[in-house]
């Protein structure tokens, strides 16, 4: 009697998330397996999803006969065998699978149990279950047929193939308001499906610190920015940007920035300014900065990051002075008088009027710092990020796609490849 192996495996492959906002508060919700189909080689063979949850996952089989034997009705000559229960591997504790096959009766089947197919072939539900906190990635239910011919079918293993992606990580983290001195407490709030979060900050003085939370004395008063930067066992990474500021001496009169793109995808940056001095460099969409002042006069402008595209926008400037209406002008700057203890808000409303493209840089052997850089100069966003697996020190990048100069829609995403 000959043995074969009919594999019958569904896997759920490694892939990317795609784009996860840096302001996001929780993770993403599992969007788990989209379709199942079965290899090219076994046309008539069919899969198909019956459910998905957080926690478990349900598929449904149909193995045509391959067998000529079996094929052909002869039962008693073709009979499959239950060789390893159903299988995971992935991120935390394994899932739990269990298979039910019907042949010429439903059976539950356990390692080395066997079961004769009926005319058309087998159909099998497989359940997997597992932890809230696993996230399996590949799932596999083998089975092997049987030959009491002795007759190898033409096309020897049947595959079944699902996948879903892996989400990175989410970054987000509260301020503890600073005092006269300067200091602030940042707490993280990021989150992760897959375990491993490794989370870093930096500040624009120059500073950094490793951890949940971070405790950070700026030395002057002024407006500093600060990065929390995430990432986890997935292979992608991710950022939250905040703008903190403190007047020293117990002052309480601010003038506070916001930057607002229309649409919110335009990938403008615009250097928001006080008194002709950028108190907000290369500010995107939602960027928001209170900035302490002294009682007087005060001009607040903008300009784009990229001064030739100022043509491109419609721009108009609305403060409210202490809630109440102050300025409302299309113009990039406004005059302000400012009183002891008001809080001016100014927001600059940029409105595109003409069309941007995306035009793909050189990025080979750039680092991913710079190469992000480089793709938001000149109208992109950073797509998938593969990294090689058993290095994560001085990656460079080693090719993009699209590759370099390819024209594209505004804000569209390129992929790099890192080594």
């Amino acid at each position: 009697m000959r043995l074969r192996a009919l594999f019958v495996s569904t896997v759920l492959a490694v892939g990317t998330a795609g784009f996860i906002s840096p302001l996001q508060h929780a993770a993403a919700a599992d969007p788990g397996p989209t379709t199942c189909k079965p290899d090219s080689s076994q046309p008539h063979d069919t899969c198909s999803i019956t459910s998905f949850t957080q926690t478990s996952l349900k598929i449904h089989l149909h193995v045509k006969h391959a067998n000529p034997y079996c094929a052909n009705g002869q039962t008693s000559n073709c009979v499959y065998s239950y060789n390893v229960g159903p299988s995971t591997s992935g991120y935390g504790s394994p899932a739990s699978g269990s298979m039910t096959c019907v042949g010429t009766n439903p059976e539950t089947l356990s390692s080395g149990d066997t079961l004769a197919p009926n005319a058309t072939g087998v159909d099998c539900n497989v359940t997997w279950t597992w932890a809230p906190a696993s996230y399996p990635v590949l799932f596999t239910a083998p089975l092997v047929e049987i030959d009491g011919q002795g007759v190898l079918p033409p096309n020897p293993g049947h595959y079944f193939n699902l996948s879903r992606e892996v989400p990175g990580p989410t970054a987000e983290f509260t301020t503890a308001p600073g005092n006269t001195s300067g200091k602030f407490t940042f707490t993280s709030m990021a989150t992760s499906r897959v375990g491993g979060l490794y989370e870093t900050w930096s500040a624009s003085d120059g500073t950094y610190g490793v951890g949940h939370t971070w405790t950070h004395t700026f030395a002057t008063p002024g407006t500093y920015q600060v990065t929390l930067s995430v990432s986890d066992d997935s292979p992608h990474d991710t950022n939250a940007t905040h703008d903190v500021s403190f007047a020293g001496g117990g002052g309480s009169t601010t003038i506070t920035l916001i930057e607002t793109l229309q649409p919110a995808s335009d990938p403008g940056l615009f250097d928001l300014r006080i008194d002709g001095k950028t108190a907000v460099a290369a500010a995107p969409d939602g960027r928001t900065s209170v900035v302490p002042v002294k009682v007087g006069r005060h001009i607040v402008s903008q300009r784009p990051t990229d001064a030739a595209s100022l043509p491109h926008y419609a721009v108009t400037l609305v403060c409210t002075k202490n809630g109440r209406p102050d300025v409302n002008v299309d113009a990039t700057a406004a005059h302000l008088k400012i009183a002891n203890n008001d809080r001016e808000v100014c927001t600059f409303y940029d409105l595109r009027t003409a069309a941007l493209h995306c035009d793909v840089p050189r990025l080979k052997g750039m680092s991913l710092a710079k190469a992000k850089n480089a793709l938001e100069a000149a109208h992109c966003k950073t797509g998938k990020v593969t990294k090689p697996k058993h290095k994560h020190h001085h990656l460079k990048v080693k090719k993009s796609s699209p590759g370099r100069y390819a024209v594209l829609d505004a804000g569209a995403k390129v992929a790099l490849v890192l080594h």
